[in-house]
């Protein structure tokens, strides 16, 4: 491996890119003083990665950058590149060719190169520790090195001597254990700390967590009721409606059963009447022989006959008087049912939700407004900012174009100063546009200000609506809160009454031993006492409401009876305990109550009506608080985006504000520019000789005019995003108000809908009391005929009876011919019974099919009513379903329910309805009890318990992490102990030799300061020189300790030698017999070692293999140019020579501009 190439370009006096391709062997530099050959050295060095600028003879960093010169302008970045050749692979890297670059910018950013990537110094400085190439060994050595090391304290001098015994590397590794060591303890201790901090918050958050699981448990629970419920409820309301309509059909065929036995009876009745029409014809032709002697028997018997004849007609009329008062008061039940079925279907729909809907109707048509406005305003506001970025697009273009005049102007500035005035005008030209831009940008600040003023507006109300909401939620809350007490204590009292003997009433306060036991109890009163906070109670419960103690809660209640029952004698008064959430617990032995009496029973239906009227206002409060609920949500989302929109309309304004302030700052610089134009171009007619200085400020001018288009790029870019960020806002809007007008139009069907099922409703209800006054009128008239034709019977009955005594006299006197008519008579008599008979028949058969046709009527009306319950339960699921899904289940609880109750016809299994639903009431309570938790906690609690847990793990990691760097550490230093010690004895003794080679004999020795920490010694030098003793290297004269530190070198060299090494004038203290044996060696070692050496001195150009010369220009600006002595020595040794000689005697001689090249 070996140096390859050396570029170099602004590096010190090497302003221009330069190359020098060197071989292997010997390269020589030479050159007069000052022409910056010792910039190679430092250019070497600097490459390697040194770090210090003192190392490289400079100040400060930027130093090492050409800072220019009379004529020629100073450069912004220095750059030196090394190209190896890898071919052996000495560097572990994939690469026969290896370019190592670093970069410096006068602004003081640097970068390293590794074949054209960008790495990091450290990646460089242990890639060349592999081949033994460091800024801090043996690689550059110079005349200041020399000294260095002869000055240096033993501890310093020993770096040479880690770099030969290789574990400078091992060193770096060791302080990057070290330190990634102390990093890892840090994070231990940050680790510890953060679990100190999480581990409360983890425990906080598992019992909320518990409480959701508990919470949720109850919901699928609840979840679960309510669908067995619901389907064993649907599933017999099916059933009984199936059964309605097979009774309904079996009513069908008994009415047509018995319509059809009616018209036989009919039939039957028009036979018995043909016979006797057929008796009468007889009767007739008997009529003319007795004529005369029984005319008076037969006008009584006519008037008998007709008698009779009414008196049937008056029966038959009678009978179907009263089966019609029968139909009348039939007909006038079903419509009091009708309309008590109709009241109670329109007591289920409260007057409130037509009201309610119109509200919400109205609050989502000013919302669909609002969103309305917002997005005209939105996209009023993306139009103006697609404006402003053409106008950017615009301005970045005008700016480019005053980039390119400005660098036309600069390079034709030597040839015309008349462009100074052009330049002036477009300076001109350009003030006009910032002042024209300034405008468009107050314009558009005046209408940020107007928008911001509108979202601060929609703000407000919206903060307004939200407290509105927020008031009538508190207000739900509120009366949902006391109605459930109310009911909770009336639920409470009822449930004692059943429970406690009422036979006792003495009226007596608190007895001293109850206060005696109940001294430290949370006593709220006696029953009686707290009574009329539910209403004024009767005397018949007084004397059990003042036996009976009111605690706070169920735990106080518990305490007051364990006490009570030791304390009180057994035949004390009968006494119970209650507290304020219901629970009652009785004295043993206490009678239930019995014979309450109309009294008490008239109290106890008071007290039940007051619960279910306390019931259904805690179903309507808590329909309330739902409705608040949502109203709540529907303000805050409203305040959420009204703030959203006011965030971006203070963005936009800040945006333009800074904007602006830079247009005036530009307008005020742009302003000072022209003036200052004005005065250079002043400046320029007067004094061309200050040309140069002119066309400097024009660079800066056009460097700053680069920054302002870089400028308006940024801010074309910045539009362009607030531009994405408006059409953002614009979709989101559009969104909004396509979701408001969706539920806008929802809300009006659902008011539509519920105002047709009111009126319907009110029409049935209208329909049914019309034709139950029209019922009951019939009924009266009826009524009244039914008691006329009862009259008429009994006139009727009295007149025959009067006929039959008068024909009785007849048929004493008309004996003869009663005989003779007999036979007829007894057939006549016998066929009126049949008749009778058979019109009683049909009577009954009559009777029947209307029985039958009012009961196939009633079938039917169950059957409708069967259906109204399968219609009234859909609905109420869906209700359910809806009131669960906002309060507890999600959105998918009313989609899942319509899916479990679809096509439901037969109960599932045996199900105890009552049961199931003191289990809802006790879910819902306990929900209640449980309290809201965020449904985020849990998650929260196991991201949080997940992160505990992780942060655990990391650091047991941590503490392992640690035991392996310490092993680690300790490995690293046993081993460069062990390298150390080799490497200082086999030093020892190359010293030693090459010692004695240089001076001729004499005798050198290193000396550890520390033997026994040898990770710790420093390395001290002692010598003697032929003739002397031996002595410490301080007391040796300046060319023996000069000789004495080379001989270390090459010592070094020796032992661990380097692809090549740079040896700037280390043989300058050398006389010549020492300069040729230093050749010597040189040459010796370059075998091995690529050498590039700057010296004066002849004897060692001799050794060399190529020669390189350096000159400088009269800009002050290095150039290199080469002469391989060996080839031309062949030919002409005494020219080679004396051009050699030439090159070092050349001061400042060399023709300007001379490149690298080939002499």
């Amino acid at each position: 491996m070996h140096l390859r190439r050396l570029d170099l370009v602004g590096f010190k006096s090497f302003a221009a890119r330069t190359s020098a391709e060197l071989q292997r062997g010997i390269v020589v530099i030479v050159g007069p003083n000052g022409s910056g050959k010792s910039n190679i050295s430092d250019a070497v060095l600097w490459v390697l990665g040194e770090q210090s600028a003192k190392a490289v003879r400079a100040r400060k960093p930027e130093e090492v950058i050409f800072a220019g010169s009379a004529t020629r302008q100073p450069l912004g970045m220095a750059e030196v590149s090394l190209v190896l050749d890898n071919a052996d692979g000495s560097l572990p890297i994939d690469y026969e060719e290896v370019r190592v670059t670093r970069r410096l910018y006068r602004s003081g950013d640097s970068e390293y190169l590794l074949n054209g990537s960008r790495v990091r110094l450290k990646d460089i400085i242990q890639l060349l520790l592999h081949a033994g190439l460091s800024p801090d060994s043996y690689t550059v050595v110079g005349q200041s090195s020399i000294d260095e090391l002869i000055l240096q304290r033993p501890d310093e001098r020993r770096v040479a001597f880690e770099n030969v015994a290789d574990i400078r590397r091992h060193q770096l590794r060791l302080n990057d254990t070290r330190s990634k060591l102390t990093s890892t303890q840090a994070n231990l201790v940050r680790v510890q700390d953060v679990l100190a901090e999480l581990t409360p918050h983890v425990r906080r958050l598992k019992t909320q967590a518990d409480r959701a699981q508990r919470a949720e448990a109850f919901r699928k629970e609840l979840h679960d009721l309510l669908i067995r419920s619901f389907r064993w409820r649907l599933a017999h309301a099916h059933t009984e409606r199936r059964q309605a309509e097979d009774e309904s059909a079996r009513a069908t065929l008994e009415a047509q059963h018995a319509e059809a036995e009616s018209t036989a009876g009919e039939r039957d009745l028009r036979d018995v009447d043909e016979r006797l029409a057929t008796l009468e014809e007889r009767f007739s032709e008997l009529r003319p022989r007795a004529e005369a002697f029984l005319e008076q028997v037969r006008v009584a018997e006519r008037s008998l006959a007709v008698l009779r004849e009414r008196l049937a007609s008056t029966t038959e009329q009678k009978s179907g008087a009263e089966a019609e008062l029968l139909r009348h008061h039939g007909l006038l039940e079903r419509l009091a049912e009708e309309a008590t079925e109709a009241a109670r279907a329109a007591g289920q729909t409260t007057d409130g939700d037509l009201p309610d809907d119109a509200s919400r109707l109205a609050i989502l048509q000013a919302h669909l407004a609002d969103e309305t406005a917002a997005l005209d305003a939105a996209q009023a506001e993306r139009a103006s900012l697609q404006k402003n970025v053409e106008t950017a697009e615009h301005g970045i273009r005008e700016a480019e174009a005053r980039l390119t005049r400005t660098e036309q102007h600069l390079q034709s500035l030597q040839a015309n100063l008349a462009v100074d005035q052009a330049r002036q005008s477009d300076r001109e030209t350009r003030l006009a546009s910032i002042e024209q831009e300034l405008a468009s940008r107050t314009t558009e600040r005046a209408d940020l200000d107007q928008s911001l003023a509108r979202t601060r507006d929609r703000l407000a109300a919206a903060a307004d609506a939200q407290h509105e909401a927020a008031a009538r939620l508190e207000q739900a809350r509120e009366a949902l809160r006391v109605t459930s007490q109310q009911a909770d204590r009336l639920q409470g009292a009822l449930a004692a009454l059943g429970a406690t003997d009422l036979s006792r009433r003495d009226d007596a306060e608190l007895p001293p031993d109850w206060q005696a036991a109940l001294q430290d109890l949370p006593v709220l009163g006696l029953a009686g006492q707290l009574a009329t906070r539910i209403r004024p109670i009767d005397l018949l419960l007084a004397g059990y409401l003042r036996r009976t103690v009111v605690l706070a809660n169920d735990e106080a209640a518990r305490e007051a009876h364990r006490r009570l029952t030791t304390r009180l004698a057994a035949d004390a008064p009968a006494w119970a305990v209650l507290s304020m959430d219901g629970l009652l617990l009785a004295a043993e032995g206490a009678r239930p109550l019995e014979r309450v009496g109309d009294e008490g029973q008239s109290v106890l239906a008071d007290w039940s009506r007051q619960v279910r009227r306390l019931e259904a206002e805690l179903a309507a409060a808590e329909a309330q608080r739902h409705a608040a609920l949502a109203e709540v949500q529907t303000a805050r989302d409203s305040l959420d985006d009204a703030e959203a929109d006011e965030r971006g309309a203070r963005r936009a304004f800040g945006e333009i504000e800074a904007h602006l302030i830079e247009l005036q700052r530009a307008e005020s610089a742009a302003r000072a520019e022209v003036q200052e134009l004005q005065a250079a171009h002043e400046r320029a007619m007067r004094m061309a000789s200050q040309h140069s200085e002119e066309r400097l400020r024009a660079t800066t001018r056009a460097d700053r005019t680069r920054e302002e288009l870089a400028v308006a790029r940024r801010e074309r870019d910045a539009l362009a995003d607030q531009l994405r960020q408006l059409d953002e806002q614009v979709s989101a809007i559009g969104e909004r108000v396509g979701q408001a007008r969706a539920e806008m139009i929802t809300v009006e069907a659902t008011a539509g809908r519920r105002e047709a099922e009111r009126a319907a409703r009110e029409a049935l209800h209208a329909r049914i009391e019309a034709e139950m006054a029209s019922n009951a009128a019939a009924r009266e008239a009826t009524s009244a005929r039914l008691a006329n034709l009862r009259g008429q019977e009994a006139e009727i009955t009295e007149r025959e009876s009067q006929l039959t005594r008068e024909l009785d006299a007849m048929q004493a006197e008309l004996t003869p011919v009663e005989r003779e008519l007999e036979s007829a008579e007894a057939r006549r008599v016998d066929l009126l019974a049949e008749r009778q008979l058979t019109e009683q028949r049909l009577g009954v058969l009559r009777a029947a099919e209307r029985a039958a046709h009012e009961v196939r009527e009633a079938r039917h009306v169950a059957a409708q009513r069967a259906t109204d319950e399968v219609e009234r339960l859909n609905t109420e699921i869906a209700e359910t379903a809806e009131m669960e899904a906002e309060t507890y289940g999600g959105a998918a609880w009313a989609e899942q329910l319509r899916l479990r109750f679809d096509g439901l016809a037969e109960p599932l299994e045996a199900f105890d309805l009552e049961a199931a639903r003191r289990r809802i009431a006790t879910l819902q309570r306990e929900l209640r009890a449980v309290g809201g938790v965020a449904e985020s906690v849990v998650e929260e609690y196991r991201e949080l318990s997940e992160r505990h847990a992780f942060l655990e793990h990391q650091s047991a990691d941590l503490r392992v992490a640690m035991a392996e760097l310490e092993s680690a550490a300790a490995e690293l230093e046993t081993h460069m102990r062990e390298r150390f010690g080799e490497a200082f004895a086999a030093i020892q003794a190359a010293f030693q030799e090459c010692f004695s080679e240089l001076f001729g004999g004499g005798e050198a020795r290193l000396v550890l300061t520390e033997p026994d920490d040898l990770l710790r010694s420093g390395v001290d030098i002692v010598a003697r020189p032929p003739g002397k003793k031996l002595q410490g290297l301080l007391s040796l004269s300046g060319g023996e300790r000069a000789l004495t530190i080379v001989s270390l070198l090459f010592g070094l060299l020796k032992i661990n030698p380097t692809p090549f090494c740079v040896l700037d004038e280390v043989d300058a203290a050398l006389d010549e017999a020492n300069v040729q044996r230093f050749a010597n060696l040189l040459a010796e070692f370059a075998r091995q070692i690529q050498f590039i050496v700057v010296t004066h001195n002849r004897a060692t150009m001799d050794k060399s293999d190529a020669i390189y010369g350096v000159s400088m220009d009269a800009a002050g600006v290095s150039h290199i140019f080469s002469v391989r002595p060996r080839s031309i020595a062949a030919s002409a040794p005494a020219e080679t020579v004396s051009a050699v000689g030439a090159v070092n005697a050349e001061t400042n001689r060399a023709p300007k501009g001379v490149p690298s090249g080939e002499l």
